[in-house]
C-alpha cells in the first residue's frame, strides 16, 4: 500500500512541479551560482519525472557539466538519472559521463538497490514526491511477485493522473497489462507512452508485440521495422519481425530474416523454432525440420513452444497415438494454456477416448465459453455420432457467436436430420437472406417447406433458386422439384419439359415424365420414357423400376 505518500505526496509534487527560481536578490556571484544550481536541479528533477531517453540524457549531461555534481543533491540526482536510464533503456548508449558515488545518506541509492533486488522500495514519508512514486514501480522489471505488481499498479494509476506527461507510468502499465494477457489495454498503454516520447523504444517494442498478438500485423511490422533500423543486429527484433512476416504469409521474406538471425546466433531457440515453421510451410526440407525439432526436444522437453510444434508434426503425419502423450504432458505442465487443453481433448476424441475428450473440451469452455474452435470440435463429434440433440445444442451456441453461412447450413442439416423441421426452416430462411446463399441451399429450404406442407412458399423459393443456379443439372433438379408440387397437370408437364431441356439424362425427371403419361393413360409414352430411365441405371440396380417397365411393356404388347 502507499500509506507513506499521504498527505505529503501532493505537497512534494507541488514542490517538484511548481518550483521556480528564487526572486532575484542583489548580491555577489556566489548567490547567482546558487540560483543557477537551484534552477538546474529543478530542471533535472523534471526531466527525470518525464523519463524519456532524451529527458534522462539531458538530466545526466546537464548535471555532469555543472557544479551541481559536487553537491549531495546533484550527485544523488545524477546517480538516479543514470540508473533509471540504464534500467529503462539498456540498448541505448549511456551518456559519456563519470558517475560519482551517491551520498551515504542517499534515498535514491537505497531505492535503486532495493529495485534491483526485486524488493519494492519503502520511501520515508518525508521524502514523498512524484519521483519516489514512479521510480519504485521499476521493480516490476526485476520481479513478477503479485505483491510487487499490485503496489506498482496502484502507484502507476495515481501517477498517470498526476502527471500525464511522464512516459514511465504508461510504459510500466503496458508491461503489467501484457503480463496479465490484457493485450488491448497493453497496446493502448504502449501507444500512450510513444505519444509522450517517440524515442521510447521499449514502448515501440511493446506496441509491436501486442499488436502482433492482436492481429494488427501490418502496424506491428511497421513498428518492428523501425526498431530493426535503429538497432541493427538485435536478435529479438529480428525474431519478432520474422514471426510477423510469417503470419502475414510473406514466407520468402520471413525466411530471409530468419537466416539473418541464425547467422547472428546459430543456437537461438526462437530463431530455430521459426526455422522449423518456415521449412514446414515452404515444404523445402521437411526431414531436416523434423531432425532439428527432435534435437531441440531432447534439450528442452518441457518447453511449451517445442511441445506445441512436436504435436503439430505428429498430428500432421497422422501419428495421433504418439501425439497424445505429448499433449497430455503439455496439458499437465501448462493447465492454463487453452490451446494445449483443446489439442489434448481433440486427440482423446480422435483416438477413441470420446467421453474423456469431450469432458476435457467441456471443462475448457467453462473458462472460455465463446471459443468457436472448441465448440466446433464438440459439434463435429456429435455430428459424427449422429447425436442430433447434442449437435443442435452446439450449433446453436456457435450461431450466437457466428452466423456465417457455414454454420447456418449445418444447423439446417442437423435439425432436418433430427426431424425438427420448424427449427430447420427458420435457419434455412436466415441462410436464404445471406449474399452467399446457393441454389442448393434454396432447394433444401424448399424441401423442408414441402415437408411442412407449405408448397406455395416452396415454389417461390425454388423460383429464386432458378435465378441463381448456374449449372444445367442443378436447374434440371429444381424444375423437377417444381413438377412434384405443381397445382395443375399443365404446370407439371411444363416443369418436366424444362427439366429435360436442362438435363436430358435426369433419371428422376424421366421417371416423372413416364408417370405423367401413365396418369393420362398414354402407356406407349409412359413405357418409352421409363425405358430411357432404366437404361441409365447401373446393372443390378433399380429392380422396382425394371419391374414396372415390364408391366408397361406387357400392357402395350411388347
Amino acid at each position: 500500500m502507499l500509506r507513506y505518500f499521504a498527505p505529503l505526496l501532493l505537497l512534494g509534487l507541488l514542490i517538484v512541479a511548481c518550483a521556480s527560481p528564487p526572486e532575484a536578490v542583489p548580491g555577489n556571484g556566489a548567490n547567482q551560482a546558487l540560483r543557477d544550481e537551484s534552477q538546474l536541479i529543478t530542471a533535472a528533477r523534471t526531466d527525470i519525472t518525464i523519463g524519456s531517453p532524451d529527458s534522462l540524457r539531458r538530466a545526466i549531461s546537464d548535471l555532469d557539466a555543472s557544479d551541481a555534481r559536487e553537491s549531495e543533491v546533484g550527485r544523488d540526482l545524477l546517480y538516479l538519472a543514470s540508473n533509471v536510464y540504464l534500467i529503462l533503456y539498456p540498448l541505448l548508449d549511456h551518456p559519456a559521463v563519470d558517475i560519482v558515488p551517491p551520498p551515504a545518506t542517499s534515498t535514491y541509492s537505497k531505492m535503486i538497490t532495493s529495485i534491483k533486488a526485486g524488493i519494492y522500495p519503502e520511501i520515508p514519508p518525508g521524502q514523498a514526491s512524484f519521483i519516489t512514486l514512479i521510480v519504485p514501480t521499476l521493480t516490476v522489471f526485476y520481479s513478477t511477485s503479485v505483491g510487487v505488481e499490485e503496489r506498482a499498479s496502484q502507484a502507476l494509476a495515481q501517477a498517470v493522473t498526476l502527471n500525464p506527461d511522464s512516459v514511465v507510468p504508461f510504459l510500466v502499465q503496458g508491461v503489467l497489462a501484457e503480463r496479465r494477457r490484457e493485450l488491448g489495454n497493453a497496446y493502448l498503454f504502449f501507444d500512450a507512452a510513444l505519444k509522450v516520447s517517440p524515442s521510447c523504444y521499449p514502448a515501440r517494442y511493446g506496441l509491436a508485440r501486442t499488436g502482433h498478438l492482436l492481429g494488427k500485423n501490418e502496424e506491428a511490422y511497421r513498428s518492428v521495422t523501425l526498431l530493426k533500423t535503429t538497432f541493427p543486429g538485435n536478435i529479438e527484433f529480428l525474431n519478432l519481425s520474422t514471426q510477423i512476416l510469417f503470419d502475414l504469409g510473406r514466407y520468402a521474406e520471413a525466411d530471409k530474416e530468419n537466416q539473418e538471425a541464425l547467422k547472428l546466433e546459430p543456437d537461438n531457440l526462437n530463431s530455430l523454432l521459426l526455422r522449423i515453421r518456415i521449412l514446414e510451410v515452404l515444404g523445402t526440407n521437411d526431414p531436416y525440420a523434423k531432425r532439428l525439432l527432435s534435437r531441440i526436444e531432447q534439450q528442452l522437453p518441457q518447453n511449451p513452444e517445442v511441445m506445441r510444434m512436436t504435436m503439430r508434426f505428429l498430428i500432421k503425419d497422422g501419428e495421433l497415438e504418439r501425439a497424445l502423450p505429448v499433449a497430455e504432458r503439455a496439458h499437465s505442465l501448462f493447465p492454463d494454456d487453452n490451446e494445449f487443453e483443446k489439442t489434448y481433448g481433440k486427440l482423446l476424441i480422435d483416438t477413441g477416448r470420446i467421453e474423456e475428450g469431450r469432458q476435457v473440451i467441456e471443462n475448457t469452455l467453462e473458462d472460455d465459453p465463446d471459443s468457436i474452435d472448441k465448440l466446433e470440435i464438440l459439434l463435429s463429434q456429435a455430428e459424427e455420432e449422429k447425436n442430433w440433440a447434442r449437435a443442435g445444442e452446439y450449433v446453436q451456441r456457435i450461431l450466437e457467436l457466428d452466423r456465417s453461412p457455414e454454420y447456418l447450413r449445418r444447423a439446417v442439416d442437423i435439425y432436418t436430420a433430427y426431424g425438427r423441421y420448424v427449427t430447420a426452416v427458420g435457419f434455412a430462411a436466415m441462410l436464404s437472406d445471406k449474399p452467399e446463399v446457393t441454389a442448393t441451399d434454396l432447394m433444401e429450404y424448399a424441401g423442408i417447406l414441402v415437408t411442412l406442407g407449405q408448397t406455395a412458399q416452396a415454389r417461390g423459393v425454388l423460383n429464386d433458386a432458378l435465378e441463381i443456379a448456374q449449372n444445367g443439372q442443378v436447374r434440371s433438379v429444381i424444375y423437377y422439384t417444381l413438377s412434384t408440387i405443381a397445382d395443375t397437370p399443365e404446370e407439371r408437364y411444363a416443369a418436366l419439359q424444362d427439366s429435360l431441356f436442362e438435363d436430358p439424362q435426369n433419371r428422376d425427371t424421366l421417371v416423372g415424365y413416364s408417370d405423367y403419361f401413365e396418369t393420362l393413360g398414354d402407356y406407349n409414352n409412359a413405357r418409352k420414357w421409363l425405358g430411357r430411365a432404366v437404361d441409365l441405371l447401373p446393372e443390378g440396380e433399380g429392380e422396382e423400376l425394371r419391374s414396372h417397365l415390364a408391366e408397361l411393356e406387357e400392357i402395350v404388347g411388347e
